[in-house]
């Protein structure tokens, strides 16, 4: 996970109900605001048939998904707005990602409101791509390839 906030501890001390966090008139025990980022590292485009046998990327925080509060892309060297919408769908507790083209230097951050501590497990099914988990990608400023490595 690329970044996590918890919005209020079940054990706060505020039990009375003076103090709740709610979304759509249903209080939250336990909610977290958790950002994932998903970088496609080089100057290659990932295409959609990349995608082994058509399965989605699914990201599994291991709690349930209140709500997918935003999807942003941007270009990993510089920080420009992307206009790409890859459909990202929340169910349970989890996130799936259609096969769609992934541009290169694509980096795709993921806001959702969560009830519980996540703990992210994801499956990244494309073939002849490398695949790396990394807490936070490192914004480069520099152009050129990376070498065929993906970070998603």
């Amino acid at each position: 996970m690329n970044k996590m906030t918890q919005l209020m501890s079940p054990s706060t001390g505020l039990s009375d109900g003076r103090l709740v966090v709610a979304y759509d008139g249903n209080v939250l025990a336990n909610p977290y605001i958790v950002e994932i980022q998903m970088l496609n590292q080089t100057g290659k485009d990932i295409p959609a048939n990349l995608f082994d046998s058509g399965a989605p990327i699914t990201l599994d925080l291991g709690v349930p998904i209140i709500e997918l509060i935003e999807t942003g892309w941007e270009d990993w060297n510089d920080g420009s707005p992307v206009r790409h919408t890859p459909q990202a769908t929340p169910s349970q507790s989890r996130l799936t990602m259609a096969p769609t083209l992934i541009p290169g230097h694509l980096m795709t951050t993921f806001t959702l409101l969560v009830e519980g501590e996540p703990d992210l497990e994801y499956a990244v099914p494309l073939i002849d791509v490398k695949v790396e988990f990394k807490d936070r990608p490192t914004r480069r400023r520099r152009s050129g390839d990376g070498a065929g490595v993906n970070r998603m």
